[in-house]
C-alpha cells in the first residue's frame, strides 16, 4: 500500500508537481506541437485513440491522470493530482468537482511533514474549496448554502440534528475557507447584472449570506478573517450600490416590506464593519 511506503508517497507528489509546472508553463499552452505530443503520450496509457483534435487528447490525458485518485492515499499526493489535473481541464469539470468534494469530506491522517507545514495544508484545503465551487455544475446558490452551513458548524458548534459534510472545515482552516467563500459570494452577487430574471432572488440570497459571514467576526477573534471581511466587504457593498440598490428602487412600491427587510439586514452588517474599523 502506498500509505505505508514513504518513497512511493514522495514519488507521486513529485510527479504531480512536475506535471503541474509543465502544464502551467506559458510555452506549453502556446505551442500546440508540445501540448499535443504530451497529451498523446499520456492518453496512450489509456489505450485510447491518440489521434484527433487537441481537445480530445487533452480529455484522454486528464482521464489518465484522474485514474490515479484511488492510488493517492495522502493529502499531499491528492492535492498534487488535483493541481495538475485542474491546469489542463476545461471549466466545470464534474470529476474534479467530485474529487474536491470527496477530499473535503475526508478525515485525513496527516504525515509528519504535513503536520509540520500547517500553512500548506490550510492553503490546500482552500484550493480544494475553490475547485469545488468553480467546477461543480450545481446551482451556485446551493453550493454557497452548503459551504456556509458547514462554516456555521465550525463557528457556532454542531447541533444534534446536524451532519457535518466537510470534515476538513475546522477552526484551523476557517480563515482560508472564509476568504474564498466571501470572494465567491461577491462573484455570485455580480450575476445580478446578467441574470435579470433571477436578480431579486440572487440579491436576497447574497445579502443573507453576507450577513451570516460578517456575523462570524463577532464570534471568532481572528485578524485574518477580519481582513477578508473588510476587503471583500468593500467589494460587496460597491456591487450593492451599483447593482442592488437600483433593483430595490424599482421594487419599493410593489414590495416595500421585502425591500425594507433587505436594507435593514445589510445596514446591520455595514454598521458592524464600520464599528470594528473605528
Amino acid at each position: 500500500m502506498m500509505e505505508s511506503n514513504p518513497f512511493k508517497v514522495k514519488l507521486f507528489e513529485l510527479i504531480f508537481t512536475i506535471l503541474e509546472i509543465v502544464f502551467s508553463w506559458p510555452g506549453f499552452g502556446t505551442n500546440s506541437q508540445i501540448s499535443t505530443e504530451c497529451f498523446s503520450i499520456l492518453g496512450s496509457r489509456l489505450q485510447a485513440n491518440t489521434q484527433g483534435p487537441l481537445s480530445v487528447r487533452r480529455k484522454h490525458a486528464l482521464q489518465y491522470l484522474l485514474n490515479f485518485k484511488s492510488s493517492c492515499k495522502t493529502f499531499s499526493s491528492t492535492l498534487g493530482l488535483l493541481k495538475c489535473s485542474s491546469v489542463i481541464s476545461s471549466s466545470c469539470d464534474h470529476q474534479i468537482a467530485g474529487l474536491s468534494r470527496e477530499c473535503l469530506g475526508r478525515e485525513w491522517e496527516l504525515t509528519p511533514d504535513e503536520k509540520e507545514n500547517k500553512v500548506r495544508y490550510n492553503e490546500g484545503i482552500g484550493y480544494m474549496v475553490q475547485l469545488f465551487l468553480e467546477n461543480s455544475t450545481e446551482d451556485k446558490a446551493d453550493l454557497l448554502d452548503l459551504v456556509i452551513s458547514e462554516l456555521d458548524i465550525v463557528v457556532k458548534g454542531q447541533q444534534e440534528d446536524q451532519e457535518k459534510v466537510f470534515q476538513t472545515f475546522t477552526k484551523t482552516t476557517l480563515p482560508t475557507v472564509y476568504r474564498i467563500t466571501l470572494s465567491h459570494l461577491v462573484a455570485y452577487q455580480q450575476t445580478i447584472a446578467t441574470d435579470k430574471e433571477n436578480a431579486f432572488p440572487v440579491l436576497t440570497t447574497s445579502i443573507a449570506h453576507f450577513s451570516t459571514l460578517i456575523s462570524y467576526i463577532k464570534v471568532v477573534n481572528s485578524r485574518t478573517i477580519l481582513k477578508s471581511a473588510l476587503v471583500s466587504g468593500q467589494k460587496f457593498l460597491d456591487n450593492f450600490l451599483s447593482l442592488g440598490l437600483p433593483l430595490l428602487g424599482d421594487m419599493i412600491t410593489s414590495s416595500y416590506i421585502d425591500v425594507q427587510v433587505l436594507l435593514k439586514k445589510i445596514q446591520s452588517s455595514t454598521r458592524y464593519l464600520h464599528h470594528v474599523t473605528c
